[in-house]
């Protein structure tokens, strides 16, 4: 169903004003480790008790993992939370939305998926609202020194946005070619990155008992994070990687800027007024988009959600 990729990113648009909440509570590195942690032990709680075994992976399903948890689940929501002390989830969200670029490059050099020049003009329209929205900036931005236009927070920003996509190749490579599930692939791959987190965590941030303010706020904010960002966006991400290709999964991100925006201006405290540049921004990503998915429906890469054989997994 082509409805199924919109709403999943309209789920995971609520991690970014949650997750500015949370990084006013708690450190970042920390809040992310935590929640991964939590979250992938939660997962493969679940698959124990439905009596779920673990093949022995081969060394090439090992590297995706690795990949994966680095990438996908350490770099990329660190970077994320950290540049939250500084942008509206709005602006956050418009940032993020940089990964269909970096997916479409990986889609052609990892996957081999034609680039036409349709779907290149499009990338361009979409990209001229991406820089309208970051020339504008916020006032907590002018604190942050970063290279020309750019803040040191968008900067952060745009390389999660790569990283998150190297994370959903290695991601697309699991569920489609080595047949984990996505349940599977996140359990594992949250697990990992969420150590890697908190090993950063001590070294980096200040532990007295731990980094943590307001304890109310910290957990619903991380229960809150972990329904929209673990289970609405990677798993069922993960899931929804078996019938589209990464780039229109980010493409499709359009639709959670909006959602982010107004999550923003109704739920925030003080709100975060919704500017001309968002405004314009957001009518020219949606055209990028709209000129960009036609493309790949004529291509044939954006395929129905229907049920299909999976490949057992890639045991050794």
């Amino acid at each position: 169903m082509i409805l199924y990729p919109f709403i999943m990113h309209v789920l995971f648009a609520g991690l970014f004003p949650i997750c500015r909440v949370a990084v006013k509570h708690a450190d970042p590195i920390f809040f992310t480790g935590f929640r991964m942690l939590l979250c992938g032990f939660l997962f493969l709680g679940y698959l124990r008790w439905r009596g779920h075994t673990f093949c022995r992976p081969t060394l090439k399903a090992v590297f995706h993992f690795v990949v994966f948890a680095f990438f996908g689940i350490f770099i990329t929501n660190i970077a994320e939370c950290w540049s939250l002390k500084f942008l509206p989830a709005a602006k956050a969200s418009f940032m993020y939305q940089s990964s269909p670029f970096y997916a479409a490059l990986l889609a052609y050099v990892v996957f081999g998926e034609m680039m036409t020049s349709k779907k290149f003009t499009g990338m361009l329209v979409a990209l001229a609202g991406f820089l309208i929205m970051a020339i504008y900036k916020a006032p907590l931005e002018e604190q942050n020194s970063g290279i020309f236009f750019l803040s040191g927070a968008e900067l952060a920003l745009l390389g999660a946005a790569l990283t998150s996509v190297i994370g959903y190749v290695a991601l697309r490579r699991l569920v489609r070619d080595h047949g984990y599930t996505s349940l599977e692939t996140n359990a594992i791959a949250m697990t990992a990155g969420g150590l890697m987190c908190m090993i950063s965590s001590l070294i980096w941030e200040s532990w007295s008992p731990v980094p943590v303010i307001n304890f109310g706020p910290f957990v619903w904010t991380t229960i809150l994070a972990i329904l929209c960002g673990n289970i609405a966006g990677y798993l069922f991400y993960g899931y929804l990687l078996k019938f589209y290709t990464t780039t229109f999964l980010s493409f499709a991100g359009f639709s959670e800027l909006i959602s982010a925006a107004l999550t923003g201006y109704f739920l925030l405290t003080p709100p975060e007024p919704l500017t001309w540049p968002f405004y314009v921004s957001s009518v020219l990503v949606m055209i990028g988009l709209y000129m960009f998915y036609i493309e790949e429906l004529k291509q044939g890469y954006v395929l129905p959600a229907r049920s299909q054989p999976s490949p057992s997994p890639d045991c050794s």
